[in-house]
């Protein structure tokens, strides 16, 4: 999924739940890749305006464990990344 693609989905939720159509909050979130080096595959300010997002990482998985080991930590540790709260 694209920035844009997601930025469009994250409109047409908050429309969605502005709308006071139904009675339930429909959150928006994103499942989020941590590439190999601590970064995340979409921009802060992207992740910002949504409710959850789920980081975990994708490829490199040869790579020292060390150093995935980095950058998961990294990936985990972003501003708009709120920490797990289960088990």
């Amino acid at each position: 999924m694209t920035e844009a693609r997601l930025a469009e989905q994250v409109a047409a939720i908050k429309q969605l739940n502005a709308s006071g159509k139904f009675t339930t909050h429909v959150f928006s979130g994103t499942e989020c890749d941590i590439l190999p080096d601590g970064r995340l595959d979409f921009a802060d300010l992207v992740l910002a305006e949504l409710d959850y997002v789920v980081v975990s990482v994708h490829s490199s998985f040869k790579q020292s464990r060390e150093r995935h080991d980095d950058a998961a930590s990294s990936g985990r540790s972003r501003t708009h990344i709120p920490p797990c709260s289960g088990t």
